[in-house]
């Protein structure tokens, strides 16, 4: 994946994460207050995760 492609998905996966944030500050049930929290999970999870990933790109490559 491109640094361009992988910062654009990053920025979507924090618009995501806050625009759930927002939702939490609302009147919900129980059942959507668990959905929206499990997406937040899901998606800090795959930020992270990128994050880490992109970190350890240039590591891994050696030099002759």
């Amino acid at each position: 994946m491109t640094s361009e492609l992988a910062s654009m998905r990053q920025f979507g996966q924090r618009a995501n994460i806050e625009h759930y944030h927002k939702i939490l500050r609302t009147y919900l049930t129980d059942q959507e207050r668990a959905f929206v929290e499990r997406r937040i999970a899901e998606e800090e999870a795959v930020f992270q995760k990128a994050a880490a990933g992109s970190a350890t790109i240039g590591s891994s490559v050696r030099v002759p």
